[in-house]
C-alpha cells in the first residue's frame, strides 16, 4: 500500500465508544492483514491517486463484536479484512457519487455501495471471484 497504513483499518469509533479492542485474533491476524493490504493496493490506493486528496477510512476491519454493534451482517467482509468504508476529505455527496461511478468504470471490486446520506462508500475486494456488484443504499 502506498497511501495507507494498516493501523487506519483498525480504528473504530464503535470500539472507542464501548471500550472494546478491535484487533483480530492472533491466529487470523496475518491473513486479515494480507487482505487489507490487497484492498489498499488494488482499490484504495487507486482511488487516492485519482482524487488527489486524502481518503479517510471510517470502518475497515471489524472484530465480530464491533461488527454486531455497528449493525453489520453476519457475513460482513469487514470481519475478514476485505472491506472498508471511506469518504474523500472535503467531498460533497455529488462528488462522492462521481468517485463511485469512476470506481465502477475503472476498478475491480467485489461489492461497492454508495450511502449518499452518510456520504460514504463501502468497497470490498477478494483475491478471486470479485463480482463487481454495485448499488446505492438510501
Amino acid at each position: 500500500m502506498k497511501y495507507f497504513k494498516l493501523s487506519e483499518f483498525f480504528k473504530s469509533g464503535v470500539a472507542v465508544k464501548y471500550n472494546i479492542s478491535n484487533e483480530p485474533q492472533q491466529s487470523e491476524k496475518d491473513i486479515i492483514c494480507n487482505y487489507l493490504n490487497l484492498l489498499g493496493s488494488c482499490v484504495l490506493d487507486h482511488i487516492r491517486q485519482h482524487v488527489g486528496r486524502p481518503v479517510i477510512i471510517t470502518s475497515g476491519y471489524r472484530c465480530p463484536e464491533i461488527n454486531k454493534l455497528a449493525g453489520g451482517s453476519n457475513t460482513s467482509q469487514h470481519m475478514k479484512g476485505q472491506a472498508a468504508d471511506f469518504y474523500v476529505s472535503g467531498y460533497t455527496p455529488q462528488q462522492m457519487r462521481k468517485v463511485f461511478n469512476w470506481i465502477i468504470d475503472t476498478l475491480v471490486y467485489d461489492q461497492l455501495i454508495f450511502y449518499p446520506k452518510k456520504n460514504i462508500i463501502h468497497v470490498s475486494y477478494k483475491i478471486i471471484g470479485n463480482r463487481n456488484q454495485h448499488f446505492t443504499k438510501y
